[in-house]
Order: structure tokens, then sequence, then C-alpha cells
């Protein structure tokens, strides 16, 4: 699922607007230097993202194996947490 495709999920789901500005590869390197992460692994996040293994994409049953329950659709866990997905000053 892609980013695009979750902010519009969670469009529909909190009944708002909300955009997807998307950030350079500086910017999200900068972010996560000020974190404190260590070049290393911002070198693996990043190239992770720009490169997902092929398993990534892969849907699997371990949720429902481990706890014998099915898992949420991406859908039902936004409007489980809906008041995350607020602005207080709006």
């Amino acid at each position: 699922m892609s980013v695009q495709d979750k902010v519009q999920i969670i469009r529909k789901v909190i009944g708002r607007e909300i955009r997807f500005v998307e950030s350079s590869e500086e910017e999200e390197r900068e972010q996560m230097r000020r974190m404190g992460v260590e070049e290393d692994a911002i070198d693996y996040v990043i190239n992770w993202h720009l490169n997902p293994p092929q398993s990534a994409h892969k849907v699997l049953s371990t949720v429902e194996e481990v706890t014998g329950q099915k898992p949420y659709t991406f859908a039902e866990w936004v409007k489980t947490n809906t008041g995350y997905f607020m602005n207080s000053n709006s």
C-alpha cells in the first residue's frame, strides 16, 4: 500500500481533507540526524524505502496465527485511532 493510498484511507475515515507532502531524501536524512540516528542506520532506512524487498509487499498470516484473531485492515486501524489524526488547532 502506497503512502498516497494510506492518506486517501485516512481522509475517508476521518472525514477531513489532508494532503501528503513528500520530503526530499536530504530532508529525511536531516530529520533522522536531528533525532540522533546514526548514519549507517539512516542509509539503511533510506535505501530500504527506495528499494523495498519483494517480501515487504506480501501479506502474511502471522497475526492470526499468533493471536488467533484476524488482523485489522488499515481503515479499521485508522478508525480505532482517529484521535491521533485530528489536529486540535483546527
